[in-house]
């Protein structure tokens, strides 16, 4: 029984999986992933000069 596919095809098809594989793992790795440790407030703290304004803009918003 002889094969449809040429084996020229069967190489390109191939090359191309491995080009596609190549590009999701190089973008998960750029992506850092999935990293999600539950966390839903932020980390870093708020200066004060921001938290001054986000109390203005708070109280701003209250009037309106």
């Amino acid at each position: 029984m002889t094969s449809i596919v040429k084996p020229s095809a069967a190489l390109w098809f191939a090359l191309l999986a491995g080009l596609a594989l190549a590009a999701f793992v190089l973008t998960l790795a750029a992506c850092g992933g999935n990293d999600d440790d539950g966390a839903s407030e932020p980390t870093s703290t708020a200066s004060t000069e921001e938290a001054a304004y986000l109390e203005a803009l708070e109280s701003a918003l209250q009037a309106v």
